[in-house]
């Protein structure tokens, strides 16, 4: 028996005694005999010296990922933040009526009745007559309107003469005809006979119910010095419009608007005190409560203003029912979130907008500027296709992996010469990494073939 020579300088090397049984005969086994017996095992062969050269391959030892590194935590949010409904516009509202000087001589006095009701349907001289009270007249209610407490507004009225004679001086009150509260006040000086003037009054302050009523203090007449058709039944137009409502308690119908809202800074913290100034999600959610006291049903609107997806702005909306409890999701795939804008903390903040908005309410709902939404918000289930920021130093120790030569089965063991051992290593985190590993074989010797530690760089892009 004989075998093919094997240098006996081997440090480092692996040994396995192997064992024949043979006749008593003289014979000669070689390696390349023993591998034309194994077949092709694709990872066998000789080299031109006619060594046994063996080869095995593990192509992933073990993977490190960026989440094995660095998970976002579920929770990150607010708790039971309140927002305001804050005031709400209201839209404009007009009422009008025609007062006739039939309506209104029920309160002259007892002379002047008599020198109109004398030219009553005639031909002739108006009369003319001094100022007298013309009484209260109520108006129409106001649509859509139960009452209202008006912080700003304005409420002008316009005034037409019908009658054939001047009215000299016109002075009139506009009242709550419930709580005979004054809403305004005017008075024309001079109004001719087919004309129109406007006054304004402001709504500032006032309170007032959806019945108006229109007091005429005081109106003369100059006549006329001519024949002309005289009519009691011809009065005066009134039309009352009120504009540019911004009430803070009332029952009302509401205009589609922005009402009230808040800007708040959500700061969080990573498991390691990771400084994180982006994140690029891959997906996750946003998780919502909200409680509204607000009678009508609302709109939240909850925007992140220094967020995209895909060059868009990142906003939600969610369907509020009036005095109940609403939950909602909503899905935050490939939201990119700068979390630098802080100036105070530009890193782990994240700038929330939070606005309450009226879709518009055909029918009277009741209202509150101090009524809120208590709001929670919780990001969840957050996967990251990327993460800016400052990591610090991390040691990650990846568990133990075992590596598995594919070495065929010699019928016993042999020696490896000078045996090589390569590890490719490939990284495309975006810092540096210091590898550290240790490596021991085991046969039936054990033996260390610890490697030396190295930087491996992170990658460049054009």
């Amino acid at each position: 028996m004989s075998c093919s020579k094997v240098p006996e300088s081997n440090p480092g090397g692996l040994e396995i005694a192997p064992e024949f049984v043979t006749s008593l005969v003289n014979v000669t086994i070689r390696m390349d005999d023993m591998l034309a017996e194994l077949g092709d095992s694709g990872n066998v062969a000789t080299d031109p010296n006619g060594f046994l050269v063996i080869h095995s391959i593990d192509r992933s030892i073990r993977r490190v990922k960026a989440t094995d590194i660095l998970q976002i935590p579920n929770g990150i949010g607010i708790n039971n933040t309140k927002i305001q409904m804050g005031p709400a516009t209201l839209a404009d509202r007009s009422v009008d009526q025609t007062v006739s000087m039939n309506a209104m001589m029920t309160t002259f006095d007892a002379s002047t009745q008599s020198d109109l009701n004398a030219v009553d349907g005639t031909t002739d001289n108006y009369p003319s007559f001094t100022a007298q009270s013309g009484g209260g007249h109520s108006f129409a209610n106001i649509s859509d309107f139960e009452w209202a407490s008006i912080l700003t507004g304005n409420m002008a009225l316009e005034a037409t003469n019908n009658p054939p004679a001047d009215v000299t001086s016109l002075s009139l009150d506009v009242v709550d005809a419930t709580t005979s509260t004054l809403i305004g006040t005017y008075n024309f000086p001079l109004l001719t006979a087919g004309a129109s003037l406007t006054g304004n009054s402001t709504l500032i302050g006032k309170t007032f119910n959806k019945n108006l009523r229109l007091d005429i203090t005081a109106i003369s007449c100059s006549g006329t010095t001519s024949a002309v058709a005289v009519d009691l039944n011809d009065g005066l137009e009134f039309e009352i419009v009120m504009t540019s409502m911004l009430s803070d308690e009332g029952e009302a119908s509401l205009e589609p608007q922005v009402l009230g809202g808040d800007s708040i800074p959500v700061s969080f913290s990573l498991p390691n005190d990771e400084e994180a100034t982006r994140f690029l999600l891959a997906s996750g959610d946003i998780d919502l409560e909200i409680l509204s006291d607000i009678g009508a049903d609302m709109e939240l609107v909850i925007s992140f203003p220094q967020a995209e997806k895909n060059g868009n702005s990142v906003s939600y909306l969610t369907n509020v029912s009036g005095n109940q409890t609403t939950n909602m999701s909503h899905g935050l795939d490939d939201v990119d979130f700068d979390l630098s804008t802080d100036p105070t903390k530009p890193y782990n903040v994240l700038p929330v907008r939070f606005n309450i908005v009226s879709g518009g309410a055909t029918s009277v709902v009741e209202y509150n500027s101090s009524d809120e939404m208590d709001v929670t918000v919780k990001l969840n289930d957050l996967e990251y296709d990327l993460i800016e920021g400052d990591f610090g130093y991390r040691e990650q120790n990846p568990d133990v992996a075992d590596i598995v030569l594919d070495v065929p089965d010699f019928f016993g063991s042999i020696k490896l010469y000078d045996p090589v051992m390569q590890l490719l290593t490939f990284s495309s985190f975006g810092f540096e990494i210091l590898m550290d590993l240790d490596f021991d074989g085991f046969g039936i010797d054990s033996i260390s073939m610890n490697t030396t530690p190295q930087t491996i760089p992170y990658p460049s892009f054009a």
